[in-house]
């Protein structure tokens, strides 16, 4: 019976791949269909096993990565908490049964494991969604050629203060042609620019 789901499975995703490959953007509808039907894959391995020393974990694992992806922290935690949910569920039903033996330790290092797996999931989640952040941010903006020198060094400053999340920059810079190097301090409160001898201190 494994078996045979496993090889279902991989013809499933084989044929789900060709779909999206033709379509030019994913729809909601159908990402969250699939992450419920590899949650679904996930526990009815989970059930098979018995709750216990299932060799098909990383179905969770897989569904995590994906729920980072399509929705970020929240999906991943979301994703956890069902996935988790459904593991605990089915391991008390099989630990309530008189015909099975169900190995404690090894179901509360299965729950450890995988909670960890899930922490670090969505951290990187997180990790992920805030650099693709600052990068929309760095690439979504230039300072406008129109306006003075002046202004446009403010206004550099003040952007790259806001992507760094800093409460003060120094910009520096020196120029071939001259012996001394231009420095800009940036301030919430002030902003000043200033030219110092090159190896200056």
């Amino acid at each position: 019976v494994v078996e045979l789901l496993l090889w279902a499975y991989v013809a499933y995703a084989w044929i789900l791949a060709a779909l999206i490959s033709a379509m030019p953007a994913t729809r909601r509808s159908l990402q969250i269909a699939t992450h419920v039907v590899d949650l679904a894959m996930y526990a009815l391995f989970v059930f098979l096993f018995e709750g216990q020393g299932n060799p098909f974990s990383f179905y969770f694992a897989f569904a995590l990565v994906a729920a980072a992806i399509r929705w970020e922290w929240r999906g991943t935690v979301w994703t956890a908490v069902v996935a988790l949910s459904v593991f605990v569920a089915i391991s008390l039903y099989f630990s309530a049964r008189p015909d099975v033996h169900f190995e404690v330790y090894r179901w509360i290092y299965r729950v450890v494991y995988l909670t960890v797996i899930a922490l670090l999931v969505g951290y990187l989640g997180a990790y992920e969604a805030e650099w693709r952040r600052e990068v929309s941010r760095l690439a979504g903006w230039s300072p406008r050629l129109d306006e003075p020198r002046e202004e446009a060094l403010r206004e550099t400053a003040a952007h790259a203060a806001e992507i760094l999340q800093a409460g003060r920059i120094l910009l520096a810079w020196d120029d071939e042609d001259s012996p001394a190097g231009d420095m800009v301090h940036w301030t919430p409160t002030g902003f000043e620019r200033s030219r110092e001898p090159l190896g200056s201190a």
